[in-house]
């Protein structure tokens, strides 16, 4: 409904319309209360549009930027999700295409080519290709749409995700010690558990968590948690009657043993069997501790960015048609 006291405006324009297209809703001594009728005539609801309860230029900037940044995020996302699929179906594609890029680096590649680490690699795209792909579908359409419900939910679940964040990493700074012992346990364990002893020969057989620590050792340059030790309490591994994996030991393009015998009697000349993973990666970040704030730091003002914008949209949006 629109008062015609609080549009003057409107009282010109109706002067030169039908008034057929109106009908009274009630009268007072002074102004009329009137709704329109449903109506053909596009130029009398972008009337009614522009001066009952649009969104000015601010707001507008605000819905495209919106639009702009989830339907960048939508396409990525989708991507992502693309080839996670496409790892999970076609899993021999992948060392064929990397030959034909480059076939100098495709060995040294080769062992995340292996079925299992290629499995582990699709599901983790697809996970977060999905989330990615949901989240700015929601953004997408509440935003072009004006939907105030896609939005608020789209707003609510950023929230949830900055509160996440943040609960995380105050958790990690305030329990630092206690969490990096856990976290050590918890890698021990699944050494403990779970690994066996590199097939080689048989790749297929593989199974995930050891594929997964072969190629954290191959790329890192390092054994086990803390160092070798750690594959000591594994049964499994303790079976093959080696002291350390395969994949301690030095490599040639990351591929095949610079020692042979390294496995069985490893030496700091042929194996990296002192060197834990576990400090080698807490060394790399450090090493990188920079770029990992900056990165944080814009992550966190995106997220911040997109929910104001979100819930100022969502704010402003008036439905005329009330």
């Amino acid at each position: 409904m629109e008062l015609l006291d609080s549009h003057p405006l409107l009282l010109l324009e109706i002067k030169d319309q039908d008034l057929d297209d109106y009908k009274t809703i009630d009268v007072d001594s002074h102004w009329r209360v009137i709704r329109r009728k449903p109506s053909q005539n596009s130029s009398q609801d972008d009337l009614l549009r522009s001066l009952g309860g649009t969104m000015n230029c601010g707001t507008c900037f605000a819905k495209y930027l919106l639009c702009l940044f989830n339907f960048v995020h939508f396409f990525a996302g989708g991507l992502v999700l693309a080839v996670g699929v496409w790892l999970y179906f076609d899993k021999d594609s992948l060392l064929s295409i990397m030959y034909a890029i480059n076939e100098s680096a495709a060995p040294q590649l080769s062992f995340f080519t292996q079925p299992v680490m290629v499995v582990n690699i699709s599901y983790i795209l697809m996970a977060v290709g999905g989330f990615v792909f949901i989240m700015s579908m929601l953004g997408y359409c509440g935003a072009l749409r004006e939907s105030k419900c896609l939005l608020g939910f789209y707003g609510f679940l950023l929230i949830v995700i900055l509160i996440l964040e943040i609960t995380a990493v105050s958790l990690a700074f305030v329990y630092k010690d206690r969490a990096e012992g856990e976290v050590k346990n918890f890698l021990k364990t699944t050494i403990k558990d779970y690994y066996v002893t590199s097939d080689y020969s048989h790749p297929e057989n593989m199974k995930g968590t050891s594929a997964v620590w072969d190629g954290i050792m191959v790329k890192m340059s390092c054994c086990g948690v803390s160092n070798y030790t750690d594959f000591a309490e594994s049964a499994n591994f303790t079976q093959s009657g080696l002291k350390v994996p395969p994949s301690c030991c030095r490599m040639v393009n990351n591929t095949s043993l610079l020692d042979n015998n390294c496995p069985r009697d490893p030496k700091l000349e042929n194996s990296y069997f002192l060197t834990g993973c576990y400090g080698t990666l807490v060394n790399r970040i450090g090493e990188h501790m920079n770029i990992v704030i900056y990165c944080t730091i814009g992550v966190v003002l995106v997220e911040l960015l997109t929910t104001f914008l979100a819930f100022c949209l969502c704010k402003t949006i008036e439905p005329y048609e009330k």
